[in-house]
């Protein structure tokens, strides 16, 4: 999987010149899994890979006990990725990374994660340069902005950088491609008169739409009872046909007309080349000081600022304090421009005190009176 929606026209796709799956050869560049192979088959053949390449990187393997003993100067044996899952495994590559971690434990290597529940915690390691691995999720319109994310520019930690290319990628050959992709021309589309939502209008229909996590064309398909082949999935024509099947299976769910917009305005144009944005100055006027208010969630009494506030990764956070059940709290807001207006996400978490441990028997302080 590459780190780009299949959806999207920037994704890699197998009629491309030179296509290869991410990650799909080994040591020796012999092509790793077919569509004809079973799941069952693909996996074997993955942990074969594995093994080859943790091999030419000069790990020591016993071929005998089928796990590496040792690893070459400078290297480790296990690694931790931090992945922002509400400290409960929320997030859709959890579960692949519970499968790496259990491949990687039968090889005698380990993958340490952490699902850390303040999703800042993997902001800052990544910010300070100390995460190893990393992984997280965001919604991009259909038109995404490539120089944000992967511009050599904004590699983190360089001058002028809006430290916004988290991959580290650093490419004359990309920096070309991407600036040509800003100067084509004319944008519009001529023969574009009206469009649909299709992920948005199904997501409704199916009473699962969820703004922070949008739901595939997979599993939008098993809800529908919607029969595909997996192996096709990524396709074009194979997701434009599986895309026209879920159509037709809700249409009579939910009236379809209301979610057709016009395409051949300016406001369309506007709508999808406009660029999402973090607020970080409190004095924008685009900023609703109540957001800055937050309650108890116990008694439900409005909670005293003991801080000033303070900008972390793009979201402000102070201490608030309850007057009336003493209790203590973190509280996290984030203001994010969007074209329809100003999406604001709030959260608090409760400052627990840390218990103070007994000292040890042998300092403790003995009176005896008779």
């Amino acid at each position: 999987q590459y780190p780009i929606s299949n959806t999207s026209w920037a994704a890699p796709k197998p009629a491309d010149e030179g296509y290869n799956l991410a990650y799909s050869k080994d040591a020796d560049g012999n092509v790793v899994v077919t569509a004809e192979m079973s799941q069952d088959e693909k996996v074997a053949a993955a942990k074969a890979a594995a093994i080859s390449l943790f091999k030419a990187a000069g790990y020591t393997f016993d071929e005998a006990a089928g796990k590496f003993t040792a690893a070459p100067a400078g290297a480790a044996m296990e690694w931790e990725v931090i992945i922002p899952a509400d400290g409960v495994g929320d997030h859709p590559s959890y579960g692949i990374l519970t499968e790496t971690k259990n491949a990687l434990q039968e090889m005698g290597l380990d993958l340490i994660i952490n699902d850390p529940a303040d999703s800042n915690e993997m902001w800052d390691a990544l910010d300070a340069g100390k995460a190893e691995m990393w992984v997280a999720a965001w919604g991009a319109t259909p038109d995404p902005d490539m120089y944000q994310v992967y511009h050599s520019t904004n590699v983190h930690g360089l001058e002028g950088s809006s430290n916004s290319n988290h991959y580290g990628i650093q490419s004359e050959e990309l920096d070309k491609l991407i600036m040509y992709s800003f100067f084509t021309g004319d944008y519009h589309i001529p023969f574009l008169k009206s469009y649909c939502d299709l992920q948005e209008y199904c997501e409704r229909a199916l009473d699962r739409y969820d703004e922070g996590n949008q739901m595939g064309l997979g599993a939008c398909a098993e809800l529908l009872g919607v029969s595909f082949s997996e192996e096709e999935q990524h396709r074009a024509f194979a997701d434009a046909y599986l895309s026209l099947k879920c159509l037709k299976a809700v249409e009579n769910r939910s009236p379809i007309e209301s979610s057709i917009l016009k395409a051949d305005c300016e406001e369309f144009y506007e709508r999808m080349t406009f660029k999402n944005y973090f607020i970080t100055d409190l004095t924008d006027p685009e900023v609703d000081r109540n957001e800055l208010k937050f309650c108890c969630d116990r008694c439900g009494n409005p909670m005293r600022r003991v801080k000033k506030w303070r900008l972390h990764n793009k979201s402000f956070s102070s201490d608030f304090s309850c007057k009336s059940c003493g209790r203590k709290f973190t509280g996290r807001v984030a203001f994010k421009k969007r074209y329809e207006g100003v999406k604001v996400t709030r959260k608090i978490i409760e400052i627990v005190p840390k218990k103070k441990k007994a000292p040890p028997l042998a300092e403790q302080e003995t009176v005896r009176t008779d």
